[in-house]
């Protein structure tokens, strides 16, 4: 029985992992995909690949070592970037947003994530002494989703 109990994570695993994203090797990669990736970040550096649904995705460094990660349909568009932007740079109406209902709050870490359509920040909020919160917020300074972690 015992033998039972230990397989269950195991083959929870096997098939979760898909839905997180496999890591493919670049040569697994379509060329469209990596021209289309090489010529918009040619000093990119730790590129790592892996297929997330139906979607190419990439992660990778730039010289100022900024983590990015983009997602790239089979056609090589891009789906979704999402870049990693310190605090300052967060636009003035998401800061006042975010001083307002947050008083007592840092902020810790800041995506900026861009689609087709829209550009979002998700960004990490810690306080000493309070819940910590992961909010997603829109260009406009709407609060989309928050997440007590």
């Amino acid at each position: 029985m015992k033998k039972y109990i230990a397989l269950i994570p195991a083959i929870v695993f096997l098939f979760a992992n898909p839905a997180f994203g496999q890591d493919i090797p670049a040569s697994e990669v379509p060329s469209v995909i990596k021209n289309n990736f090489l010529l918009e970040y040619p000093k990119a550096t730790d590129v790592d690949w892996e297929m997330e649904k139906n979607c190419y995705k990439v992660d990778f460094e730039l010289n100022n070592n900024t983590e990015y990660k983009i997602w790239y349909s089979a056609a090589g568009d891009m789906v979704k970037r999402e870049e990693e932007i310190n605090k300052h740079d967060l636009p003035a109406i998401i800061l006042s947003k975010i001083q307002a209902d947050f008083k007592d709050y840092r902020i810790d870490e800041v995506d900026k994530v861009t689609t087709e359509t829209e550009v979002y920040y998700e960004i990490e909020l810690k306080s000493l002494l309070k819940k910590e919160w992961e909010i997603t917020i829109d260009a406009n300074g709407k609060i989309r989703s928050k997440i007590a972690e």
